[in-house]
């Protein structure tokens, strides 16, 4: 079985080269098939076929022409899809340098496993409805973060937005992460995570939970951050890992 993935990145916007203090990188254009396509060794028909791609499938540009495009791959090595089967996103998507590209997914992260409930009365949500969560929840990027906030359009903040993001489909999750953390399916370790995926972090002290966001695949969430002053797309760096406390679904 081929271990070549592809590289799923949900980022959109390139982010502030200030976001924790570090640089961030280029890594090239976003874009999503609008069908299933295999994606080749060489941009050829006629060439190997590495992986054979879903539709509403995340992937990222670096070469664009006008019977192919260039994808990167999990192992940094390039792909081509045929350009038809691909609509290209106005958004570039980056990395922050000095943070690995993939995480450590076998990590236990000593997730909370004591608390969590059933949704929509023990149905697991579809991968139709977490698409459809992750495109709205790019939707809103560049928010701007308001403690206490619950506009996603004119300011918000972390639980508000994954608040309003559910609402918005027909889910009711109480207002605190603190509270959501105990809604939900337990997700156990970080290789178990899945796009969709609502993720829940302590403070610094360790105190208490602080914080949430939407796991985006491949190592990347998309939050209302307030060291960013907006909503964004961080990666999941050790410091946020160090952070981690829980995951539902």
């Amino acid at each position: 079985m081929l271990k070549r993935f592809l590289f799923l990145l949900a980022a959109a916007a390139l982010l502030a080269a200030s976001l924790f203090g570090q640089e961030r990188s280029k890594v090239g254009k976003l874009g999503q098939l609008n069908a299933d396509a295999p994606i080749y060794q060489k941009p050829s028909t006629h060439s190997r076929i590495l992986y054979r791609a879903k539709a509403q499938l995340y992937v990222v540009l670096t070469k664009i022409s006008n019977d192919f495009v260039a994808v990167v791959m999990a192992d940094n090595s390039t792909g081509y899809i045929e350009s038809k089967f691909v609509d290209r996103l106005p958004y570039d998507v980056g990395y922050e340098k000095g943070t690995p590209t993939t995480t450590e997914s076998s990590r236990q992260l000593g997730f909370d496993t004591s608390r969590g409930g059933s949704f929509r009365d023990g149905g697991a949500p579809t991968e139709e409805w977490r698409q459809t969560l992750l495109r709205n929840a790019m939707r809103y990027q560049g928010t701007r973060y308001v403690f206490g906030g619950n506009d996603l359009i004119n300011g918000i903040d972390c639980s508000g937005f994954v608040q309003q993001l559910h609402r918005q489909l027909g889910i009711e999750l109480p207002r605190t992460a603190a509270e959501q953390i105990g809604v939900g399916e337990v997700v156990p370790a970080v290789d178990q995570l899945r796009p969709g995926d609502r993720l829940y972090f302590t403070n610094s002290a360790r105190q208490r939970v602080s914080h949430t966001g939407l796991y985006l695949g491949n190592g990347y969430f998309i939050h209302a951050s307030s060291s960013a002053g907006q909503v964004t797309v961080s990666y999941l760096t050790d410091k946020w890992l160090n952070l981690l406390v829980g995951a539902r679904r």
